[in-house]
């Protein structure tokens, strides 16, 4: 592990951006979810809380969408100087990177209502959201290999990153079939947690190791 103790208090500071940033995003996008009249976490998109017509398009696309992709790049960092240097390590720290950034900039393009594409603004988002869909989950995806290097992490984490991964890629398909549109926001939320999951267990992990330092 590349791990010095003179910086724990960074390395600390680090891993907790993991986990603070995926349930804030959470309890923020369902908190205004509810408070949301007619908006169901199951039907709808999860991007309509920052879409034009929302009530709390503003706190939606910056506290959520661009504050998650900030925690994102700041876990980034942290898997970065966590673990020894490896193409494995390399591939997930620059899908993080790709997804933190991109997280971002979706919250300056709000959808269109519905997020049915009308206007160029509400293109740029479904351009700008696809991207984050692909890296995050293979950023668990290229952290299975991480992990099977890594004598205190081993065979189990591996696994439990590749499942993570390969379980957030698969809301991408599952959204494109007819019959599982009306279920289109529970899957996209399942994208997302799955992704977010692993960020925030492999968060946990790494703090604990920091500590023991």
């Amino acid at each position: 592990m590349k791990m010095y103790p003179k910086n724990r208090e960074l390395h600390k500071g680090l891993a907790l951006g993991g986990i603070i940033g995926p349930v804030i995003y959470f309890f923020l996008m369902e908190t205004l979810g509810r408070l949301w009249p007619g908006y169901s976490s199951i039907r709808n998109h999860m991007s309509e809380l920052g879409g034009v017509e929302s009530p709390y398009k503003g706190i939606m696309n910056i506290f959520g969408f661009m504050l998650v992709g900030l925690f994102i790049l700041i876990f980034g960092v942290g898997y970065n100087n966590h673990f020894k240097k490896s193409w494995h390590k390399t591939l997930t720290v620059l899908s993080l990177v790709v997804g933190g950034l991109f997280m971002i900039v979706v919250g300056f393009f709000p959808c269109d209502p519905a997020c049915v594409d009308v206007t160029l603004v509400g293109r740029l988002h479904s351009l700008t959201s696809i991207p984050q869909s692909i890296a995050l989950p293979l950023a668990a995806i290229f952290g299975a290999g991480v992990f099977s290097q890594e004598p205190k992490w081993g065979q189990k984490w591996a696994a439990l990153s590749f499942g993570l991964g390969m379980a957030s890629m698969a809301a991408g398909p599952l959204m494109q079939i007819p019959a599982l549109h009306i279920f289109v926001g529970l899957i996209q939320r399942l994208g997302m947690g799955f992704a977010l999951a692993w960020i925030f267990v492999v968060s946990i992990k790494m703090l604990i190791e920091t500590r023991a330092l």
